[in-house]
């Protein structure tokens, strides 16, 4: 079996996939902050982040496997982009009203600015998650050595 070197394509999936772990973790910390400001969704959101994180797994799987066809492993990073960027617009349309409250008559709310500032760096870290797998996409794919 030929082993495959490392890639700039895989560094930027291993990266990606970290990221998407990290906002999966900031996403819980945004929801539970405070009772009241819980994401309905969150399991959902949950849901979609890991399953990103399993297909850019499967991405970097299937370029080691056969990197001179990359159909599957680019399949699988477009779903996993997304269900991330999914996630993102989701957890900051869940927040608008919050957002519009702090925003005009509610600027005084602390626990409010607390989640909105934590959803705010979730779905940052989400978008870039997102979109290092986009350029990880176009970066050249491991060479077999014999």
């Amino acid at each position: 079996m030929a082993a495959i070197k490392k890639s700039p394509a895989l560094v930027a999936e291993v990266l990606g996939a970290i990221l998407a772990i990290v906002g999966l973790v900031l996403t819980f910390m945004c929801s539970g902050m405070s009772e009241d400001y819980a994401l309905a969704s969150m399991g959902m959101y949950a849901a979609e982040i890991v399953a990103a994180v399993v297909l850019v797994a499967l991405a970097a799987w299937s370029a080691t496997r056969d990197a001179d066809n990359g159909i599957i492993g680019l399949a699988a990073t477009a779903v996993s982009v997304f269900l991330l960027v999914n996630v993102a617009v989701s957890v900051v349309g869940s927040r608008i009203l919050l957002a519009s409250g702090l925003f005009t008559w509610n600027s005084a709310n602390q626990v409010g600015w607390s989640v909105w500032n934590s959803t705010i760096t979730a779905v940052v870290v989400l978008l870039v998650a997102g979109l290092v797998l986009v350029v990880g996409a176009f970066l050249p794919q491991g060479k077999k050595q014999a």
